[in-house]
């Protein structure tokens, strides 16, 4: 199925007979009963806690008829974020997702809206049943109930990706500490340095351990590539400095001071990337 689906490429679809499946689910509307609306907000659970998947709403799903027929679409005027966004908000905790915009036209002038919802790192998500719950998954059978192991391991699984995301916020603060140590006092300019070295290296491998849950923040991994590049940047010129101070040679209190000047510079931009990192980080965990 194409990202943004076309009248040519649902009528394709509907031709071919395509079954719903693990990844989609046809809707003729959104529903009115209590049934209704609690199999919609199944199936939100369902498609976050499996591996996503899209809604299309406004096509019957009754196989008999002809595709052109079964696309009978929503009212244009209908405020279709609004109504359909009770459904995943009711859903614990409650499920990311976005539709095509505009929708797809029909002929008629009805509208054919595909929700899209991505799979969440917050997983298992749940939903109210009597005066329980249940933890919906999506197979090819469409939605289904996640076993007790299921549910079990998707919590483990959870809790450890929280933890890494702990520990990647605590290496960012170490990498601050790290780089506010570098910056002399103005009194000490010509006369002391830091030696501390920016080492990237274990944020590095937690970046990649944590990445099936912060590719979901473009603000977090933009900051951390600029975090990641001044870090370089100056642990390459703390080593360029190191190698000439030692030398014996004239100027040393010159050197040391241009060093400090460029170093303090560099080191406070590096600094408010680290608190963009982390706000973006900390907005991401909550």
């Amino acid at each position: 199925m194409p990202d943004l689906l076309d009248y040519k490429d649902l009528i394709d679809l509907l031709a071919k007979g395509t079954w719903e499946n693990e990844a989609f689910d046809f809707k003729e509307k959104l529903p009115p009963d209590e049934k209704g609306k609690d199999q919609l907000r199944r199936t939100c659970a369902a498609f976050v806690n499996s591996s996503g998947g899209r809604l299309i709403i406004g096509v019957k799903d009754d196989r008999e008829l002809a595709p052109k027929d079964r696309a009978v679409g929503l009212p244009s005027n209908l405020d279709f974020p609004v109504q359909f966004g009770s459904f995943p908000a009711l859903v614990e905790p409650s499920v990311d997702w976005s539709f095509q915009n505009p929708p797809l036209v029909l002929p008629s002038g009805s509208v054919i809206h595909v929700v899209s919802i991505p799979p969440s790192w917050k997983a298992p998500h749940w939903v109210k049943l009597n005066s329980g719950f249940v933890f919906p998954k999506r197979t090819n059978k469409r939605n289904d109930t996640m076993s007790y192991l299921e549910v079990q391991n998707a919590f483990l699984g959870l809790y450890e990706k929280r933890l890494k995301l702990q520990l990647l916020r605590a290496e960012l603060l170490q990498l601050k500490a790290d780089a506010q140590s570098l910056i002399v006092p103005g009194e000490k300019l010509s006369e002391a340095y830091g030696i501390q070295t920016l080492s990237l290296s274990v944020l590095e491998t937690i970046l990649g351990d944590t990445y099936s849950v912060t590719h979901n923040s473009p603000g977090f991994l933009e900051a951390v590539i600029r975090v990641r590049q001044g870090a370089r940047l100056v642990s390459s010129k703390l080593g360029l400095f190191l190698s000439q101070v030692t030398l014996p040679m004239t100027g040393i209190p010159t050197l040391v001071k241009e060093h400090n000047e460029y170093i303090s510079e560099r080191c406070q931009r590096l600094l408010a990337e680290v608190e963009v990192a982390v706000s973006a980080l900390d907005a991401l965990m909550a």
